[in-house]
């Protein structure tokens, strides 16, 4: 009767996946950070594809796509 929890994890991952996509999204996404290669951390670059409005007072044009360049 012993599971091995790695497994159970993955399970009770991809669980939440199909049952929240929302979730899952953001479960996938940490996995992903988390087995990026340190080295590469600070040539980070991520791209946002959605729909965003713009407010006039804070100055600040979000078009349609925004990208962020950590680059040094």
């Amino acid at each position: 009767n012993r599971i091995d929890s790695k497994a159970l994890m993955a399970l009770t991952e991809r669980g939440t996946e199909l049952l929240i996509p929302i979730i899952g999204d953001r479960m996938k996404f940490i996995e992903a950070k988390e087995s990026f290669p340190k080295d590469m951390s600070n040539n980070v670059v991520i791209n946002v594809e959605e729909n965003v409005e713009d407010d006039p007072q804070d100055g600040v044009d979000m078009g349609e796509g925004t990208s962020v360049n950590t680059e040094p």
